[in-house]
């Protein structure tokens, strides 16, 4: 039950800006990426299989897809509360917009290669 409950206090926006920001958003995202990169490495390489690579990295992407909104309503919200420099509101308002931007573009690439075959 304090799980769900840290949860929810998480997308209500209820922690620091500055522990949303990196730990929720920054650093999944870092890790994320050098997990990608890993991947694309040992594919390169020949170290792994492309069709496990393939599956792996949808696997990843199923999970952004759905983990990704949550740290973005977080971030959102975290900043509404925040009650500091003004200056880091507004680069908290523009990383959300941009990755709001970047979210929908990136999927819908995907989309587009999903249906090209």
């Amino acid at each position: 039950m304090q799980y769900l409950h840290a949860v929810k206090c998480w997308l209500k926006g209820e922690y620091p800006l500055n522990f949303t920001y990196w730990i929720t958003g920054f650093l999944p995202y870092a890790m994320v990426r050098l997990c990608l990169y890993t991947i694309n490495y040992q594919v390169e390489h020949a170290l792994m299989e492309p069709g496990i690579a393939y599956r792996l990295i949808l696997l990843i992407m199923a999970f952004c897809f759905i983990f990704v909104p949550m740290i973005l309503c977080a971030i959102l919200f975290s900043t509404i509360y925040y009650n500091g420099l003004l200056l880091w509101k507004i680069i908290s308002f523009l990383v959300v917009i941009r990755c709001v931007i970047y979210y929908f573009m990136t999927y819908l690439e995907l989309l587009m290669m999903f249906l090209k075959g």
